[in-house]
């Protein structure tokens, strides 16, 4: 599925190879991490917002990932753990998508980040002895298990990086 038949999607930018080379002490598998371009039209605040949101990666406009995330620093925390995999201790799905993500660069395709969000909402929650109206994030999984039952009524599959939901 291309991202253009998504109308509800912000771009958020473009992955590319970082040019700051890690200098710590530890032993690294890359010596330098992705970095997002951001798009001159996603707003900036957005970026460390507290927003239930998804995630679509993209490779020359076909969607490859689906992900979700409810991180307080917003897009820019949740793809730093993609960026940064190779650098730190990332686990298995962070490294792999980092790993594709490279090995698309290295063949010249174009690596772009999406993303649907929901702002918080105001809810009545119990406390102990009465209750309070309170701001909170919708958790994003209901948002991403709608998207990908979406994508996988139209193409018959998951995006070719959700391996998780491929088993």
């Amino acid at each position: 599925m291309h991202i253009s038949d998504v109308p509800n999607t912000i771009r958020v930018g473009e992955i590319v190879n970082g040019t700051k080379v890690y200098s710590g002490p530890k032993h690294v598998l890359y010596s330098t991490s992705l970095v997002i371009n951001y798009d001159s039209k996603f707003p900036k605040q957005l970026k460390s917002k507290h927003v239930s949101l998804v995630y679509i990666l993209c490779v020359n406009g076909e969607i490859y990932k689906i992900g979700q995330s409810s991180t307080k620093s917003g897009i820019s925390g949740c793809m730093g753990f993609y960026l940064n995999a190779g650098q730190d201790d990332p686990g298995i799905n962070r490294f792999a998508i980092n790993w594709f993500m490279r090995e698309e660069l290295k063949k010249g395709n174009k690596v772009e980040v999406y993303m649907i969000y929901m702002e918080p909402i105001v809810v009545e929650v119990p406390g102990l002895f009465k209750s309070k109206s309170v701001t909170v994030p919708v958790s994003a999984k209901g948002i991403e298990e709608t998207c990908l039952e979406q994508f996988y009524t139209i193409e018959d599959q998951y995006p070719c990086w959700n391996y998780q939901e491929t088993g």
